[in-house]
This record gives C-alpha cells, sequence and structure tokens, in this order.
C-alpha cells in the first residue's frame, strides 16, 4: 500500500464535465485505491461556478478527504496571448528563456503547498508539465501525466503559415516546447501519455514511459441502441479549449452550407462547456443550436444521428469517440481525431478530412443507417475491455503499486489483464 501519495492538479477533478477531468477523477480514483492520498489543487472562486465548485468538493472529499485547496485567483490560468504584437511575439518565444507554454504560468501558491507535503511522500503524481518542472527537487518521486502534448498541439496549429519573423519565432518557440517535454523523462520517474503514438516521443524511454489511455463509462454500453431520429450531427466538448473552438466552427462554416443544399432539413448540435462567443454566436435557433454546460453529455449524444470530430489540432486521445460509440452513435472524424485510438476505418467509423468529405461520409450514413449501426456495434465490442475506465483504474493501481515498490519490470502500456486462457 502507498504509505503516501500527492495529487496534484491545476483544477478540481469535480464535476467530472470535461475530458480532463473525466480523466483526472478516474486516475485519483486508482490512486486512492493503493491508500492514503493528499489531492492538492487549485479551486475556481467565479461566483458563477460557486454550486458547481461546491458540489466538486463534496465529490471529492467522498474519495479523497485529505485536501489542500487554493483559491486559483490568477494562477493556474492561460497565459495570455498578444497576437498583434511583433514585439510580445519576439520577447515571449524568440529571446526568452523556455517554452513559452510551460514557462508563463503563475502557480506559486500551488507549489508553495506541494513543497511542504513532498517530503514525506513516497510518490507525487503532477498532473501538467508546467507544475511538474518547478517541483525538479523532487524529480524520481514524480509521476507526471502529459495528456496532451502541447508541442503537436502548436506544429499542427502551424502548419500553413506563410514564414515571417513571428513565424520564426513561434517555430523556435514549439522546438524549445518539444525539447521540455523530451527532457522530462531526464528528471520525473515515470512519463505518462495517452497512447502509443504519444509515446513515439520518447524512444529510449522504455518502461519508464507509461501509456494510460483515456476511456468511457462502461455503464453506457447498457445502453439499447437509439431510435432513429432526425438528421442531426453532434459535437462535443470542453468548447473553451481552442482545438474544439476550431473545430466546431469550421464544420458550421465550412461543412453545413454543403450539406444543407443536398439535405435542408439537416441540424447540427454543438454540446460542451462554456462556449465562447464565437461559439454562442452559431446559435441560429434553427438548424444550428449549442447548449452549453449541459449535465451529463450522452443524452444529447444519443439524439444525434452521427458523431462528427473535425478535429485539426490536438494531443492525446479523444474521449468524445469512445463515449459516441459506447452511446451507441457512429462516428465520422478527421485522422487526427482518432489518432492513439486502436479502431480500424470503415469498420469502426468513418473517415473525413475535408469539408467535401464529411458531407460524403455524412450523407453515406444518412442514406445507409445499417451501416452506423453495425460500426457502432463493432465498435462498442472493440472498446468495450481495453478502454474502459475500470479496466485502466484497475491496471494503473497495479503499476502504482511496482512503482511504490521499486519494480521497474513490465511498467508500460496500463492496459487490462488478459481474460484466463487468452493468448499472450
Amino acid at each position: 500500500m502507498i504509505a503516501r501519495m500527492l495529487f496534484v492538479a491545476p483544477t478540481l477533478p469535480f464535476p467530472a464535465n470535461t475530458g480532463f477531468k473525466i480523466r483526472l477523477a478516474n486516475l485519483l480514483q486508482a490512486a486512492c485505491a493503493q491508500g492514503p492520498v493528499k489531492f492538492i489543487g487549485y479551486v475556481d472562486t467565479d461566483p458563477r461556478y460557486q454550486m458547481e465548485t461546491e458540489e466538486g468538493i463534496r465529490q471529492l472529499r467522498e474519495i479523497c478527504p485529505d485536501m489542500v485547496l487554493i483559491p486559483q485567483g490568477d494562477e493556474g490560468r492561460w497565459p495570455a496571448f498578444e497576437h498583434d504584437s511583433l514585439r510580445w511575439t519576439l520577447k515571449r518565444y524568440l529571446f526568452a528563456r523556455g517554452a513559452f507554454i510551460y514557462r508563463d504560468y503563475a502557480c506559486d501558491a500551488l507549489i508553495r503547498e506541494v513543497r511542504k507535503h513532498a517530503p514525506s511522500a513516497e510518490v507525487i503524481w503532477v498532473a501538467r508539465l508546467w507544475i511538474a518542472q518547478k517541483l525538479h527537487e523532487f524529480g524520481r518521486k514524480i509521476i507526471v501525466d502529459l495528456d496532451d502534448l502541447e508541442s503537436v498541439k502548436i506544429a499542427r496549429r502551424m502548419q500553413g503559415w506563410r514564414l515571417s519573423l513571428p513565424v520564426l519565432a513561434a517555430r523556435y518557440d514549439e522546438w524549445k516546447t518539444r525539447r521540455t517535454e523530451r527532457k522530462a523523462l531526464e528528471v520525473f520517474g515515470r512519463v505518462v501519455v495517452c497512447s502509443e503514438t504519444d509515446a513515439l516521443a520518447w524512444r529510449e524511454g522504455g518502461d519508464r514511459v507509461w501509456v494510460v489511455p483515456n476511456g468511457f463509462d462502461e455503464a453506457l454500453l447498457d445502453l439499447p441502441l437509439p431510435a432513429p431520429g432526425p438528421a442531426r450531427a453532434i459535437f462535443t466538448g470542453a468548447l473553451f479549449y481552442w482545438p474544439n473552438t476550431e473545430a466546431a466552427l469550421a464544420f458550421a462554416r465550412k461543412v453545413m452550407p454543403r450539406i444543407l443544399e443536398r439535405r435542408p432539413e439537416f441540424e447540427f448540435w454543438i454540446v460542451g462547456r462554456s462556449p465562447p462567443p464565437e461559439i454562442l454566436a452559431l446559435d441560429n435557433g434553427g438548424n444550428i443550436r449549442v447548449f452549453a454546460d449541459v449535465p451529463e453529455v450522452p443524452p444529447y449524444l444519443r439524439e444525434a444521428t452521427v458523431s462528427v470530430v473535425p478535429l485539426r489540432i490536438g494531443g492525446g486521445t479523444r474521449l468524445k469517440i469512445l463515449e459516441s460509440l459506447a452511446a451507441g452513435v457512429p462516428v465520422i472524424t478527421t485522422t487526427v481525431g482518432v489518432e492513439g485510438i486502436e479502431l480500424t476505418p470503415e469498420r469502426h467509423y468513418l473517415l473525413a478530412n475535408t469539408p467535401d468529405e464529411f458531407v460524403a461520409q455524412i450523407v453515406r450514413l444518412l442514406d445507409a443507417p445499417d451501416l452506423g449501426q453495425r460500426q457502432v456495434l463493432e465498435g462498442r465490442e472493440a472498446i468495450a475491455h481495453k478502454y474502459s475506465w475500470r479496466s485502466i483504474r484497475e491496471a494503473l493501481a497495479d503499476r502504482l503499486r511496482e512503482f511504490r515498490l521499486g519494480s521497474a519490470g513490465g511498467i508500460g502500456t496500463i492496459a487490462p489483464p488478459q481474460s484466463p486462457g487468452a493468448s499472450p
């Protein structure tokens, strides 16, 4: 049993209403299954979310009563960008030491609390590299979760940008970001990523790189397939997260007009947390609707004909694909959207990387509903064991026990054990 483990995060894991919070909640449960854990993290002080914050603290206390909560204020928030300032770009990207995205978070109060409790801890789980790199003195105790590689997002975002001085500065900062991520393995005890694809960044890492995939609530598999309904696509996710914002805007502006030329009755629902003004402005009360901060996503999912994942940018793996298939909804996704998830196009989902391809695949599903049903059934079977949160929690709990006992052997992909009698 772990005598003392710190679990450090930039936000409360509860309510688990975003992909990141769902991951935090499940990994924290795995940690708590191994013994006493102290949670140290920020708590949102925005009065608009007071009731949600209070509920989150209540849920956290049920599984981890030992906690240190730090009022967030201006700490732990995304660094401010000044896109139009050449001076800002050169100062922050070109002439500064270290990668911007891992350097300019203010988290002094959080770090002070961790340092206060770290000496007596055997294991320190840190759910962000920008926090972990300020705790390098505890390096080998730390397991750092890089669930979303910033260097991958930045590189993809810059694809197609015209060469200029600010772009050169940004590319240099992307290189610094990538180097910071790679060096994490030299400093910390373990590096955690979401997929084998992300793990390739540390080819020399061996068993010190853990692949802990994202998952889904296995209770969704008990639901029957949804009854046929209106022709409707749905996009779900944390809408304040800029890759999701871009994806939703691109689908609404580039795919929907083409679809409506062929299927005037077609609808697009955008469902998620904290949509920015440009997303809210898409809601026309008719064929495009925005549903903000809903308590549960699956009921909305099951009202859709298809779940679309038009992501162009991102790292890690997308919970929305797993959740959609588990809820009984066929998926059309980009290559980036499905990256890192062991599913097969045509068998488990449909692939589309351009607006015209999305239109063609949506029309194809509308014309052949049996195709979507078949993909959902095979998709559910494919994800049932490997990606259920229960299996992931159990496997991670075993790995944490091995780490605490100093057993390096066999620590790699966090996959559920094989069924009795299964081939190796």
